[in-house]
């Protein structure tokens, strides 16, 4: 007789519940026995294409996530059409509304959103309705056969995809919409201006800033009349105003709600064995609404349904990927420049083309497209990894609008596709060669991408159609360093060592290297690479000290952890009226900052501080930040103080940010989060990878420092601490730092290459 499988019940039918049974599935196959209620009278389907259904561009069945078969090979009871009413967290059971009971052990709620109704004079009439379920979708096209006069409330996304429906539908559509803009949230007026265009050349009419103040008519709608006393015919009026958190069931059940389900970072609820998951859940203040973070909360809930420790769920920066049916839109992140931000823009009227991009100095903050949206999911990539792009990189941004510009062919293999499901290029590319997929729907069957929003369907044709065309000559394979070679990083290297390379000049003519002078990517990696390799014939030689516009110098003190003694103060105060320095400025990192510091002072400055000097020049980890909360400090501080003395003269194949944290209050994403918890010290990556609870500080310490030592052996150059990591895994990352002889090793290296720079016994100058 086997074992007895645990109850696992999902309420809630849809997109983020079937991903969690998804992920548990793929962790825990035979630990469940696993019942699934949907109020529903369907299977599981993909609600962000209704839309798509409605147009006409995809059947009812194409946009099922899961069969009947899927539910039968999982041996999951799927009831639909019945809808739980009550919880009772003590016997742990469920109540549906055919009064039948049900016993769980883990119990996820996943009842999504229900759309806004506004509460209008007349709203009850037959004719009035809502757009969220394939019920709703039928009845809109049931209505279209028998009358010909719609009214959309709401002109955002969900409302111009309903009205583009209804127009295919051979219906004459009018939107009203109480902004003066269409998707005021999501496009600039410019964009807004071209949208509308576009879509009254479509047949759309559009009443801007109108307030509906009642729908008239007898049993059937007849109308709408607004609040300025203008009125305009309706025979069906659709109302797509927004989504709200369905948590009625929650509230009863008193499991704790806000705007949701109030949720930690595991989706766990104030109820043990009770998760919550996708709309309906509250992360930090956050309710999202968007696939890609749902699907995030999925992979980590599935993880901690099955036991599986190292996963959480700190948030997700938004982005919006969309596409009005017949009109290429891509919107992401700040698209009105604020305070300290600017934005480039080119208009090209000819072709109704619109690129605006904003940065926020030298990152890229948001991006709206319009007409030529093939960039978007580029953009989309460097605005969530908040990657400082050189002048170069700006200036592509715009040079890819040239018709001659193949962005597909141009586009790394790393750069992702459908950023729903996460699926890149070289994805593809291997799904194409591994499988012979040749259409759209074999490319969703092996990687899901096109399968969630469906906004990336036409990316993915066009990726299909490169790859079987005769511009296409890619192999996966890793890239060259840049464009001056054909060697990988990883050859270099290895050149590097095998022929004991020792300067960049040597590298560059042995490795035939066609531009001696190199370009911005080779003329920082090099030294990098050759720093590692031989750390006592290569330092960075300067003064640390940032040369600033007026010709003077910013000198950065090292204060260790953030701490500052009265000596220590006094010396500063004394050099600042010294030298009658202008500035003094206490950074971000809680660091001061001297400013305009001439050259000639540098040596009599540095020598009157007494404390050490360091190269600024390469990748470092910047000065630990320690908590501004008021919980004890005292440890956390003391832990960022060894840190930031034992780190302070190493290179990094990029710049590292790390935070140590008392508690668990104000969780701020940075690559590497040191946080104090009652059962140790929480060491997190990125914001969602956790590497371990060390119990100890001294463990902690030795944990980070293997850790960033692994990091500088084995990551590419320019490759962040958070991508290297889910590049080759965390539990690999896992396995060689709490192995005792891969950490002890990492440990001495580490000590050894800071003390090789901090006695700088041979500064060789890098000098092409």
């Amino acid at each position: 007789m086997g074992q007895q499988k645990e109850k696992l019940v999902l309420i809630g039918n849809g997109m983020a519940g079937i991903r969690t049974i998804e992920e548990v599935l793929d962790h825990s196959p035979d630990t469940f026995e696993i019942t699934i209620f949907g109020s529903e009278p369907h299977a599981s389907y993909n609600r962000l294409q209704l839309s798509s259904v409605l147009q006409g561009g995809q059947s009812f069945a194409g946009i099922e996530l899961n069969n009947a078969d899927w539910y039968d090979e999982n041996r999951i009871d799927l009831r639909t059409g019945e809808t739980v009413e009550q919880i009772d967290s003590e016997a742990k059971t469920i109540t549906t509304d055919s009064q039948l009971e049900f016993s769980y052990d883990k119990l996820i709620i996943a009842t999504g959103s229900n759309p806004i109704f506004i509460p209008l004079p007349g709203a009850d009439k037959e004719g009035v309705m809502a757009f969220r379920t394939i019920n709703d979708c039928k009845k809109m096209m049931e209505t279209a056969g028998r009358y010909k006069k719609a009214a959309v409330i709401g002109g955002g996304l969900l409302g111009l995809e309903a009205a583009r429906g209804l127009l295919n539908l051979g219906m004459e559509v009018d939107v009203v919409h109480l902004a003066g803009r269409l998707m005021e949230r999501q496009l600039d007026p410019t964009a807004a201006g071209l949208l509308k265009e576009e879509l009254e050349a479509q047949g759309m009419n559009f009443f801007l800033e109108k307030d509906t103040s009642e729908l008239f008519g007898n049993e059937r709608v007849e109308g709408l009349r607004f609040q300025d006393g203008t009125q305009i015919s309706a025979d069906l009026v659709v109302m797509a105003v927004g989504v709200k958190p369905n948590i009625e069931l929650a509230q009863c059940s008193g499991i704790h709600t806000n705007k949701g389900i109030i949720v930690d970072d595991h989706l766990r609820t104030n109820i043990p064995d009770i998760y919550a998951v996708g709309e309906c859940a509250e992360h930090r203040d956050v309710v999202y609404a968007l696939v890609k973070p749902i699907y995030k909360q999925a992979k980590v809930l599935g993880k901690e349904i099955s036991g599986i420790g190292g996963s959480v769920y700190r948030g997700t920066v938004l982005s919006m990927q969309l596409k009005v049916s017949g009109v290429d839109v891509f919107s992401a992140g700040e698209f009105i420049p604020g305070e300290g931000q600017k934005s480039l823009t080119v208009f090209d009227e000819l072709n109704d083309h619109y690129k605006k991009f904003v940065f926020h100095g030298d990152q890229l903050a948001g991006a709206i497209l319009f007409g030529d949206t093939r960039d978007g999911m580029h953009a989309l990539g460097q605005i969530v990894e908040d990657k400082d792009l050189s002048e170069e990189e700006k200036q592509a941004l715009i040079h890819a609008v040239h018709p001659s510009y193949d962005r597909i062919a141009e586009m790394p293999q790393t750069e992702l596709v459908c950023n729903c499901n996460a699926v890149s290029k070289g994805m593809i590319i291997e799904t194409v060669q591994a499988s012979g997929a040749t259409s759209v729907e074999g490319i969703k069957k092996e990687t899901n991408a096109s399968g969630s929003c469906g906004s990336c369907k036409s990316a993915v044709a066009e990726m299909l159609d490169y790859i079987h065309s005769d511009r296409f000559d890619e192999a996966i394979e890793v890239a060259s360093l840049c464009s001056c070679t054909d060697y990988t990083e990883e050859q270099i290297v290895e050149e590097i060592q095998v022929r004991e390379l020792q300067t960049v000049q040597e590298v560059v003519s042995t490795l035939d290297w066609p531009i001696q002078e190199g370009c911005y990517i080779c003329r920082d990696a090099l030294p990098y690479y050759l720093g590692m390799i031989h750390p006592h014939l290569h330092l960075m030689e300067d003064k640390n000290a940032e040369l600033q516009n007026d010709g003077t110098y910013t000198i950065t003190p090292p204060l260790y952890g953030g701490f500052v003694s009265p000596e220590q103060l006094a010396r500063v105060s004394a050099l600042i009226k010294q030298f009658h320095l202008p500035d003094v400025t206490i950074t971000s990192d809680q660091r001061l900052q001297l400013m305009g510091v001439k050259e000639g002072q540098l040596d009599t400055v540095w020598e009157q501080l007494g404390m050490p000097e360091r190269s600024i020049k390469g990748f470092s980890v910047q000065p630990v930040e320690t908590p501004s909360c008021a919980c004890d400090p005292t440890e956390t501080r003391a832990l960022a103080f060894h840190l930031d003395k034992q780190l302070e003269f190493l290179q990094f194949p990029a710049t590292v940010k790390i935070e140590t944290k008392a508690c668990a209050h104000d969780p701020k994403t940075t690559d590497l989060l040191i946080g104090r918890t009652t059962l140790g010290w929480e060491i997190h990556i990125g914001s969602n990878d956790l590497l371990y609870v060390a119990e100890e500080t001294e463990d902690a310490f030795e944990l980070v420092l293997a850790l960033l030592q692994y990091y500088r052996q084995a990551a590419s150059y320019r490759e962040t601490l958070p991508r290297w990591v889910t590049k080759v895994g965390i539990i690999h990352v896992r396995e060689i730092v709490l192995d005792n002889d891969f950490r002890n090793r990492l440990i001495k290296q580490l000590k050894t290459d800071a003390s090789i720079n901090e006695n700088k016994t041979a500064i060789v100058k890098l000098d092409i």
